[in-house]
């Protein structure tokens, strides 16, 4: 299947991406505690990130006109899927009538539009199906504290 993405529904998601991965560092303060099984979950999570934002490009002024998704569809599934809930829960805390507010709810609404979209491309209408698959893997990786 091939997934294309116009530059605006791309500089969605690189910027949700982005945003993902400034959790980076929770990787080490895992590991230096000793969860090994949440460093590695992390470390999963931020990889995919990463492999998508290969695909999205590292350049917020990338001039192309379309952006070629290549990543695999499992792990792509689970990056979009984590996006899209990402962005339900910044659409929720941000239904304030500040201007500020708003446009940061207008800018998690679109991209809760776009990881749907996509999301749809990638599975077809079988989203929910994927999606409790989704959340059914990640309570599954969820934080272990191993000692």
């Amino acid at each position: 299947m091939s997934l294309t993405l116009k530059p605006t529904a791309r500089g969605l998601l690189r910027r949700q991406v982005l945003a993902e991965l400034s959790e980076i560092g929770d990787i080490f303060i895992a590991a230096d505690a000793g969860q090994w099984g949440t460093a590695l979950a992390l470390r999963r999570r931020h990889e995919d990130c990463m492999r998508l934002l290969d695909d999205l490009g590292w350049r917020e002024d990338d001039p192309a006109e379309e952006f070629a998704i290549t990543m695999e569809p499992v792990p792509l599934m689970r990056v979009l899927a984590r996006l899209h809930e990402r962005c339900g829960e910044e659409v929720e805390e941000h239904v304030a009538s500040t201007a500020e507010g708003r446009q940061a709810l207008w800018k998690a609404m679109l991209t809760v539009a776009v990881c749907g979209d996509v999301l749809v491309d990638l599975v077809g209408a079988d989203v929910e199906d994927a999606m409790r698959a989704y959340r059914r893997e990640r309570e599954a990786d969820g934080p272990e504290e191993a000692s």
